[in-house]
């Protein structure tokens, strides 16, 4: 039996240069890719052109992501939706479980997020506000399923749409901006974040982890040189992920 079919839906502005791996990502497990773009001047159109099965949109941000991503939703056709930033790659474990998580009876999945410092070999954050840093990611594309329109950002879904929800443990995706971005920049994206929802400050301050108690802790799972070589420290992290597709409280 075919399975349901996937639309993977990135936001972006100006980052041809880091797309690749991501739409490399896309095409193993996605049916189409929507590049949801805020005016980039770099060649992103370009790029998606020449990438099969995706698809460039432009449409303004207008400091309101929780907009740019029901904008994407309501331009998607696949059964189910599926989100990155453009700073962020599918951790080996969860690549290898989608497949199967789309043939489940779930109505949202829950991930959790390996915030990097380092690629190779990879290493996290890991503090309160940045392990395990669970979103909903990926879910499905139903009727009324869209993000609050009062959090424009650090964008959520309504709680009365989420369950049947899959809590994830051990399959990651991996958030690549403190690895591509240096301090003054993520200090710059935190005045600029401060503008769109200033009640939302205090979320901000987990771009500059360097200022909060932390520790750097080995990854479990990760890429290896240009992306495509898996690290994974333990082989059953993947089936005690798999194990909980039929059974959500082990």
């Amino acid at each position: 039996m075919d399975r349901p079919s996937l639309s993977l839906c990135v936001l972006t502005r100006n980052d041809a240069g880091r797309l690749g791996p991501l739409l490399a990502q896309a095409a193993q497990v996605a049916d189409e890719v929507l590049v949801v773009d805020d005016g980039s001047t770099d060649g992103t159109a370009d790029l998606v052109a020449r990438t099969p099965k995706a698809r460039f949109l432009p449409h303004p941000l207008n400091r309101d992501f929780a907009q740019q991503r029901n904008f994407a939703i309501e331009n998607a056709k696949g059964d189910w939706v599926l989100f990155l930033d453009s700073d962020e790659l599918l951790g080996p474990n969860l690549l290898r479980l989608i497949p199967a998580i789309l043939r489940t009876s779930f109505r949202t999945v829950k991930t959790p997020t390996y915030w990097m410092t380092q690629a190779d070999p990879p290493l996290y954050v890991d503090s309160h506000e940045h392990y395990p840093d669970r979103h909903i990611r990926l879910f499905r594309r139903l009727p009324g399923i869209r993000y609050n329109p009062e959090r424009p950002i650090h964008e959520t879904l309504p709680r009365s749409v989420r369950e049947p929800c899959l809590w994830l443990r051990h399959s990651h995706i991996l958030h690549f901006s403190f690895v591509w971005q240096d301090r003054a920049a993520r200090e710059e994206k935190v005045r600029r974040y401060a503008g769109f929802a200033g009640e939302l400050q205090f979320i901000n301050r987990m771009y500059l982890y360097e200022d909060l108690p932390h520790q750097l802790r080995p990854c479990r799972e990760g890429w290896r040189g240009t992306g495509t070589e898996p690290f994974v420290a333990s082989g059953l992290d993947y089936w005690r992920d798999r194990v909980r597709l039929w059974l959500p409280r082990w």
